[in-house]
């Protein structure tokens, strides 16, 4: 393999990191439910380490917000 072919496959590669880490994002954005949760759980071994990690702490938050009890959601975001 060539260098410049090595070079588009890793410029693909990152694009498609992007992609993925963004399409995940949106569907946690758009649909806040288990289901999303779960599906965006279902990508996490192939995103990279950084955007696992900020995924992670999505589904985190998300998690937290959906377990809290009514009165403590009223209390803080009512």
């Amino acid at each position: 393999m060539t260098t410049t072919q090595t070079s588009k496959l890793t410029e693909l590669r990152s694009k498609t990191d992007r992609e993925l880490y963004l399409l995940v994002m949106r569907r946690l954005d758009r649909a806040p439910g288990a289901r999303a949760r779960e599906e965006a759980r279902r990508f996490l071994p192939y995103l990279s380490p950084a955007d696992r990690r900020r995924i992670e702490r999505r589904l985190q938050d998300l998690d937290a917000g959906v377990e809290a009890p009514a009165p403590l959601r009223a209390a803080c975001c009512g």
